[in-house]
């Protein structure tokens, strides 16, 4: 099982789906998944917005933790 992650440029995880859900299987396709409107996605990319795909595992460890406001990306922005 894997995932697309949504990574803002501060390197929080912000969204999650499930890789098999998207019809194209692409940091484009996921980054349209996210985000439908077109400027906005040229806009992000442009700003440091990341889209990766990670295993469980991966997902475990980077994903989970921010999803639930566990990370350490929110304890630095308090």
């Amino acid at each position: 099982m894997t995932f697309w992650i949504r990574i803002n440029p501060q390197g929080c995880v912000e969204g999650s789906v499930y890789a098999s859900y998207l019809d194209e299987d692409s940091t484009r396709g996921a980054h349209a998944e996210f985000v439908p409107d077109r400027p906005t996605r040229l806009y992000e990319a442009a700003h440091g917005w990341r889209h990766e795909r990670v295993d469980r595992a991966e997902w475990k460890r980077r994903a989970e933790p921010c999803l639930l406001g566990d990370c350490q990306h929110r304890q630095v922005a308090a």
